[in-house]
């Protein structure tokens, strides 16, 4: 059992997210925020993976609730959203669910609410063919800051809700902020047998990628206007002075004036320093697992089989999983091309020991992808 994305989203929605104090980061929880209900929105947000698929009923239930928490400003009622939904949905039910969810947009904008279509985490040709009309846009959608979720916006797939039965089956749950909240997961989960998946990929290209997505028109986690201004080099737009992007770590305040390279960099060990300062103690199964090995089409099959061993997950027949969250598609040393942009920032000693942690080595080798 899974939640279709983040639960980060859930996060905000009960009051656990960023506490009031000035310089909190993703690792500060407020004592006042309602864990019960978190865990309320977790259960209804589940759903399990069906080769049949799922009732168009549920599936439009599922595609309300999020488009409700994207978007703010909808002229309809949630009776008319479901309306509309339901009505596109089945005259595509046999359509991929990207589809359905364009039709959906569609007819929305038609009755005034003005959602973008590019903030969705889809293929941008899938969007210029069905929407040639709006341009791809620059910085966050202007109404993000009501919003509960950070684009690029999920896209509901067909899946169906668990039932009795499944009790049993693991819940996978997933939130780069939960580097910060190891401590905090165990505690709302007291009985769980917990087991951690840490991925891992070398600093040349997790900051690299992180620079992709500071230069994205998604990935726009915390607006920190009223907190500090930001004056970050190499990162611009209406957006650059108070829109942070991914995981707020400790520190924060001392990255505001820095370049980007550096702020990407702080972000990749701050997060894993969190994760292996939180494991010690922690009753819990630990594995370790390299993306480089993952994107490895001769290794990837060993090393999910591992995985599904390890989740404790019967292996089902294997199928072509689509590439979600990603700025561009996957290859290998990408990051040379910005090698004089990060040759400083990998020569930092914080970021050359968190390598050293991770079994990278304190340089650049040959096997970093």
């Amino acid at each position: 059992m899974c939640l279709e994305g983040e639960h980060s989203t859930l996060y905000r929605l009960h009051g656990l997210g960023l506490p009031p104090d000035p310089d909190s980061y993703d690792g500060c929880i407020s004592p006042e925020g309602d864990t019960q209900g978190f865990l309320c929105s977790l259960a209804s947000d589940l759903t399990v993976s069906s080769s049949s698929g799922c009732g168009i009923e549920d599936y439009v239930t599922r595609v309300v609730r999020m488009l409700a928490q994207q978007w703010s400003g909808s002229p309809l009622t949630p009776a008319e959203i479901f309306q509309v939904a339901y009505d596109a949905a089945a005259r595509l039910s046999q359509a991929r669910h990207g589809r359905v969810l364009l039709a959906i947009v569609r007819e929305l904008r038609a009755r005034g609410w003005p959602i973008n279509p590019w903030y969705f985490d889809l293929p941008g040709p899938l969007i210029r063919r069905e929407f040639p009309e709006i341009a791809l846009p620059q910085g966050p959608p202007p109404a993000l800051v009501q919003s509960l979720e950070a684009p690029p916006f999920l896209v509901p797939r067909p899946a169906r809700v668990p039932v009795e039965a499944d009790a049993t089956r693991p819940l996978l749950l997933k939130a780069s902020m939960d580097a910060y909240r190891i401590p905090f997961l165990r505690g709302l989960f007291p009985d769980a047998r917990l087991r951690i998946i840490h991925l891992t990929r070398n600093p040349a290209a997790a900051i690299n990628g992180l620079i992709d997505g500071w230069l994205h028109h998604g990935f726009f986690s915390h607006n920190l206007a009223g907190r500090t201004a930001l004056t970050i080099d190499g990162y611009a737009g209406w957006w650059a002075g108070s829109w942070w992007n991914f995981d707020l770590p400790p520190g924060w305040r001392c990255l505001v004036t820095q370049p980007l390279a550096k702020v990407c960099g702080a972000q990749w060990a701050a997060a894993h320093d969190a994760i292996l300062a939180s494991l010690p103690g922690q009753d819990a199964q630990i594995i370790r697992v390299r993306a480089e090995e993952v994107l490895d089409a001769r290794r990837r099959p060993c090393v999910v089989a591992q995985l599904l061993e390890f989740c404790a997950v019967r292996p089902a027949a294997p199928s072509r999983a689509r590439i979600v969250l990603a700025t561009e598609y996957p290859k290998p040393a990408r990051w040379h091309a910005r090698a004089p942009q990060l040759e400083p920032v990998l020569a930092d000693p914080v970021i050359r020991e968190c390598s050293c942690r991770l079994g990278y080595g304190p340089l650049p080798a040959t096997d970093w992808t």
